[in-house]
């Protein structure tokens, strides 16, 4: 990945941009393999915890509006979707991450 960020080739960087904003790439990844998507972004970027956006947990997660009270830990732990589907109908979610 970090070859990428150098490059600059167009194809190079719209794959890049393709694989970064894509839904539901962590979702597949319970438990931490060497070469599943959450453990490979996090040995590469650091950080022992990514958290996301743009899926909604009323769409994406199935989480009623009016059920939406937290975020989303999935992938052993590892990823946190944030996002509570405000334009669906759920809540803005704030989140301390320590």
């Amino acid at each position: 990945m970090s070859a990428t960020l150098t490059r600059s080739d167009t194809a190079v960087w719209l794959e890049f941009c393709a694989q970064m904003s894509d839904r539901g790439a962590f979702r597949d990844a319970e438990y931490a393999r060497a070469d599943d998507p959450v453990s490979v972004m996090l040995r590469t970027l650091g950080g022992d915890v990514l958290v996301h956006g743009h899926s909604t947990l009323t769409k994406y997660f199935g989480v009623a509006p009016e059920n939406v009270r937290d975020v989303v830990r999935y992938a052993d732990g590892r990823v946190v979707a944030i996002d509570g589907g405000v334009y669906e109908g759920g809540r803005i979610l704030l989140a301390r991450l320590d």
